[in-house]
């Protein structure tokens, strides 16, 4: 995600950054996880974009967010 390693979000909280793009999602289920999971840095993401020229991205993003992971 150019964006993220751009907002310097790669290896947040202590993490080591992945070593490729987001792993095989075989069903619904494993994708909305994998959502909730990555949900702070999406929207740290999201925050990053809109505010850096790229609205229709964060826009897109937050929409995906919003339909797809519930806010905890």
């Amino acid at each position: 995600m150019e964006i993220a390693s751009q907002a310097g979000l790669s290896g947040m909280s202590g993490e080591p950054a992945p070593a490729g793009p987001m792993p095989p999602v075989t069903d619904p289920w494993a994708a909305r996880a994998w959502l909730e999971e990555q949900r702070a840095t999406l929207a740290r993401i999201a925050a990053f974009a809109a505010t850096h020229g790229w609205t229709a991205q964060a826009g897109r993003l937050a929409a995906v967010m919003r339909y797809a992971v519930p806010a905890g």
